[in-house]
Formats: structure tokens, sequence, C-alpha cells
């Protein structure tokens, strides 16, 4: 191929892909199933030099030269270099990529999210799922929302988790917790002994802190200042 028909390739893969480029990471990020199913779909990222190896290996002929210089010319051709990346479900200024508004949230998938952002925050390696439900089915009902079904939020939970490299343990995947298998949350790289087993008054706190953020970000009500959550002073959630 000519340079111009594997710059051409490479933006048919990025369009395909619906990839964007997040200059600060040198990575390109996408969201995609890697199954059939739909509800399997999550955010995926690449680095330049993995998509050119994928570009190359897939598409192009062995003879065939590809740079990440021109990845990085058909993401900025495409119109779709951006200079930082977040996860909110405002809209972002102009140059700043937003996972959240990339797919629009529904408020039950808000849930999700905030309770991703809230273990990022507090700095949580991991959780049993039975909390992880505890905590969303309450925030639910406060907010008066039909629960999703478990894969719903399960799906939820692996779209918003994998931005921040959380994932579901389950199956044989399933690490010991106290000294029994059990399906988790928890961060990519860290170990089971560090798993959060909250308190009643820390999944409390939680929920109330959910709720509050679901609510300011869905502008239902206009929140009070009884409305607002006690935090631990060390800025973690105890545990048992």
């Amino acid at each position: 191929m000519t340079k111009n028909e594997v710059l051409n390739t490479i933006q048919e893969w990025i369009i395909k892909k619906e990839a964007s480029l997040i200059a600060q990471e040198s990575k390109l990020y996408y969201f995609s199933s890697l199954t059939a199913r739909e509800g399997d779909k999550q955010w995926h990222n690449m680095s330049l030099k993995e998509a050119a190896d994928v570009i190359k290996y897939t598409l192009l002929d062995t003879d065939d030269k590809i740079t990440t210089g021109m990845l990085v010319q058909s993401f900025q051709e495409l119109g779709e270099v951006y200079e930082v990346a977040i996860n909110s479900p405002h809209p972002a200024i102009e140059g700043v990529f937003n996972f959240g508004s990339k797919v629009a949230l529904e408020p039950v998938e808000l849930v999700s999210l905030e309770f991703i952002l809230l273990l990022e925050r507090k700095s949580v390696v991991g959780m049993p799922i039975e909390f992880v439900q505890t905590i969303h089915n309450a925030v639910y009902e406060k907010l008066n929302l039909k629960p999703p079904t478990r894969e719903n939020r399960n799906k939820y939970l692996r779209k918003h988790g994998s931005i921040h490299k959380y994932t579901l343990r389950q199956g044989d995947q399933k690490p010991k917790v106290n000294g029994e298998e059990k399906t988790v949350i928890m961060k990519i790289g860290t170990k089971p002994r560090h798993i959060l087993v909250p308190t009643e008054r820390a999944i409390g706190n939680m929920i109330k802190e959910i709720e509050q953020m679901v609510l300011a970000k869905t502008d239902k009500v206009k929140l009070k200042q009884s409305q607002e959550v006690n935090r631990p002073n060390n800025n973690k959630w105890e545990t048992v």
C-alpha cells in the first residue's frame, strides 16, 4: 500500500472502533464488547504501539509501514484527539474527553458510576458483592428508582469499573474473603486481603453520599444542608 492508503486504513479502523486518543496518556480508548453480548460492553484502551501492531498484523501487508506518528495524524484529522479524560455526567470543556457523556447514563446506571467513583476517592481496594448489592438497592429505594436486573447492574459496574481499573471477580475467579470464596469488585493488581468488609455505619455513609451525588447530577431536587454526608476524618471507610 501507499502511505495514503495506509492512513486511510488506519482512519477506517479508528472510525469502526469509535476510538479517541488521550494525549496525556498516549492511549486510545473505545467502548466495545469482546463477546457477542451487548451487555458486556465496557471501556478498553491501547497504547499507540499496541494499536499500530494490531492494525499492521490484521489489516496491512507484511511490507507495509505503519508508525505511531501515522496513528496520531489519523486521530488529528478525524478530530478525535483530547488533552485529558474525565468521567462525569456533566459536559466537559473543549479538549477534554468525557467517558460519561460518550455513553448516555440513566439514573440507575449513574448509581453504579457514583459507587465506583466513591471507591476510588476512598482508596477502597475491593468489596464483596453482597455489600455492593445492599448499597445499590438502598440508593434505588431512596431515589424511587426501579432496580435493574442483576445482569444490568453488573454491566454498569464493569463498564465504569474498567475506567478506574476495577473488575468483577466471579465464578472460578472468586478470591477468598475471611476464608470464604466470594464474588467481589476489586482493583486490578491488588490483594484479596485488602478487600473492605464495611461496617453498618460505613454502608450508611456510602448510601447517603451516593444518593447526594446522583441527586445533584440529575437535578431532581435541590439539596438541603441537612442532606450533607458526614465523612470520616481519615477520608477512608472503617473496616471490621
